[in-house]
């Protein structure tokens, strides 16, 4: 299983409006909230893709 993290952001806005870019791309990718050392991080992830060759498929279209 592989996962494409198009980004990583402190604001769960921020996170959004990336996922909203890549659906008008035809993209779908979900906002994954994740807690380091105490600051939240809303982690934008395309996926899951079968192959890596799947993946780098998606990530030469981005």
């Amino acid at each position: 299983r592989y996962l494409l993290q198009a980004g990583s952001y402190p604001s769960a806005k921020a996170a959004d409006e990336v996922k909203a870019k890549l659906a008008i791309l035809g993209f779908v990718a979900q906002v994954q909230p994740v807690t380091i050392n105490g600051k939240t991080w809303n982690r934008v992830r395309l996926g899951p893709y079968a192959s890596a060759s799947e993946l780098e498929t998606t990530k030469a279209a981005l």
